[in-house]
Formats: C-alpha cells, structure tokens, sequence
C-alpha cells in the first residue's frame, strides 16, 4: 500500500506553515470598504461556506478530511478586512503549532483594530495578509491594538453652601387674618355672590352660583353662614 500524498501546505523560511499560493493566492470581495467591515457583525452577515467548498479544499491540500479537526479551515484574508469565501481564499491551517490559526486570528484583529481606527488602509492589511501572515506579524507590531482612551469623568460638582443668614434676621410679618363677616348683609357689601372653597358646588333646585369667590381662607371664616353645607357662605345671584 503506497504511502499517502503529502499535503501541499508550504513551509516558510522563518519555518511557518503557509498555504500553497497556487491554490490559494488569496481573494477579496471588491466593494468592500473599511466602513462597512468595522461595522460589528459584519463577517457573520458575509460568511458562506458550503460543505462541498469545504471538502474541496481539503482534496485540494491533499489532506483526509477526516482529520479535519487538527486544521481551522481559515480565510487567508480575513472576513474581517474584507476578504471572501471562495476557494483560493480557503486553507487548511494547522490548529497547534508556533504558528497555529489562534495566532494567525490574533494578527487579525489587530489588523482590523489598526484599520478600523485609521492607522493603516485596508488594501495594506489585505496585502500583509496575502503575503507570508507569520512575517507580518513582526511587522505589524504587538498583538494587542491599543487601549482605547479612558472615557471622560467629569469632576464632581461643587457642594452647595446655602447664603449666610444674619444673625438677628428681621421678623417675618403674619399673614393678615381672614375677614370675618357678622352675616351676609354685610359680606354681599365686598363679596356680592358670597364665598366658598376652590372646587364647592352651589346645592340648589335652580341655576347655581358660580360667581362667588373662592377662597379657603375667607370660607373657614365665614363657615357659620354656609346653611345648606355646600361649602358656599351666603351664595347669591
């Protein structure tokens, strides 16, 4: 029984392993800009790979599909800096290693932070990408974008200190008392229609008054003269 192929990954000179660039020289989605792939959730919404796409790349690797879960079947460019499904986009990448998919994700993100808040262009990062990954890395610096900004704290405000008081204030005059009328002759004098409570209702048979004045303080001191209990003193047309 004849040995099987080996497969055709390629094994760079810093000693990572590369897809094969005849099978897969990397490919783009044209349209895309870097607007729309930092927008979150953007490579859900363009990721498509079929079963059938799937199997082929490993055929094509010369890799037995069944040990498919030593590789992440990994988009040389990124769905995250606008790279697309197709197959010469597509490799089996060993899931263990130096330079295992888990790096290769890491350079990822950090390519898109550094795209997405404007420190390098979007071609550039596809290209880096689609040259030798594990080189970029050195180039592209740390693995980690930098820390946002913390976000602004304003300072506390200042407590409040209520005005000084003098220490002898002036006395604050009363209130002058509600006039109280002897009957209701005398308050039809100053209150023709009489007074009663904001909200009473005339209790009569007829029209009732609505022209009286309203006042709490005026009815509490005429109260003796509301005969019929409306909360209206000696009401009249």
């Amino acid at each position: 029984m004849s040995p099987a192929p080996a497969p055709l990954l390629v094994t760079g000179e810093d000693g990572a392993v590369l897809p094969n660039r005849h099978l897969t020289p990397g490919e783009v989605f044209p349209s895309a800009t870097a607007a729309q792939v930092c927008v979150p959730g953007y490579s859900a919404s363009v990721r498509n790979v079929t079963d059938s796409v799937r199997h082929g790349v490993f055929a094509a690797y010369r890799i037995d599909y069944a040990l498919h879960a030593g590789y992440e079947l990994d988009h040389l460019v990124p769905l995250e800096l606008g790279g697309d499904n197709a197959p010469v986009n597509l490799w089996p990448q060993p899931r263990t290693g130096p330079d295992a998919a888990s790096v290769k994700d890491h350079l990822e993100n950090h390519l898109h932070a550094l795209v997405c808040t404007g420190r390098i262009p979007l071609a550039e990062a596809q290209q880096a990408m689609e040259g030798d990954w594990f080189a970029a890395k050195a180039k592209y610096g740390p693995m980690q974008a930098s820390a946002p900004a913390p976000a602004y704290t304003p300072p506390p405000a200042p407590a409040y200190t209520p005005p000084e008081q003098p220490a002898n204030p002036p006395p604050v005059a009363a209130a002058p008392a509600a006039e109280s009328f002897a009957n209701c002759a005398e308050m039809h004098t100053k209150y023709p229609h009489g007074v009663g409570r904001p909200g009473a209702v005339d209790h009569t048979s007829g029209t009732p008054v609505t022209t009286f004045v309203r006042s709490q303080e005026l009815y509490d001191a005429n109260s003796d003269h509301d005969g019929d209990g409306d909360g209206i003193a000696c009401e009249h047309r």
